[in-house]
Parts: structure tokens; C-alpha cells; sequence
């Protein structure tokens, strides 16, 4: 846990937050009936997260700032490119018609 290694440990608290903050976003998506939606965008900003730490890991002996801006630019076009892949997907889906509205409901199904 990475709260186990960082000082001061008021950063570290930080790290332990986060399952909690995202059990409470999950739990107002079901109350509010997008929970696909919500957990699908979870999804996608965890698999960002993991090309960020690739990326980072790969590049911060040279520089840190090098490595901060080429993973941050990782995170944006892998979870990107897949929002904008879901989205075409639906679109090919539904045959472009989403009954009118907006936003499809179900635009990852």
C-alpha cells in the first residue's frame, strides 16, 4: 500500500481515500440507474492509469519532468482512444439512432 511507504503520512492518507470515494460515486450511480455508465468510465481510467504508470516508469531516469508530461499524454490518449471506440461501437450499434436524445443511456452496450 502505498500509504504504507510515503511521508508525511497526512500525503499518504490520501492513497487510503480513494476506494472510498469511488464506493460512494458507484453507490449514487446505481441509485440513480448509470451504473454501467459509471463503472465503464472506471474502467477506462484505470486502464489510462496503468499506460501513465508504464510510461512513467519507463521514462523517469532521464527526467521527471519528461516522464510526467509523456505519461500524462498516455493516460489521455488510452483512455481517449477507448471512450472514442465505445463510442463508435454504440453509434454502429444502434445504427446512429438513439431515439432522439442526446446522450445514449447505454452507450457502452
Amino acid at each position: 500500500m502505498p500509504s504504507d511507504v510515503l511521508r508525511p503520512k497526512s500525503f499518504a492518507g490520501l492513497f487510503g481515500a480513494a476506494p472510498s470515494v469511488a464506493l460512494a460515486t458507484l453507490g449514487i450511480a446505481v441509485y440513480q440507474g448509470a451504473a454501467a455508465l459509471d463503472a465503464a468510465g472506471a474502467a477506462l481510467g484505470a486502464l489510462g492509469t496503468l499506460g501513465f504508470a508504464i510510461v512513467f516508469s519507463l521514462t523517469v531516469e532521464s527526467s521527471i519532468l519528461i516522464a510526467f508530461i509523456g505519461a500524462s499524454l498516455a493516460w489521455l490518449v488510452v483512455s481517449g482512444g477507448l471512450e472514442c471506440t465505445l463510442k463508435m461501437r454504440s453509434v454502429r450499434k444502434d445504427g446512429g439512432n438513439n431515439g432522439g436524445s442526446a446522450v445514449s443511456r447505454s452507450r457502452y452496450g
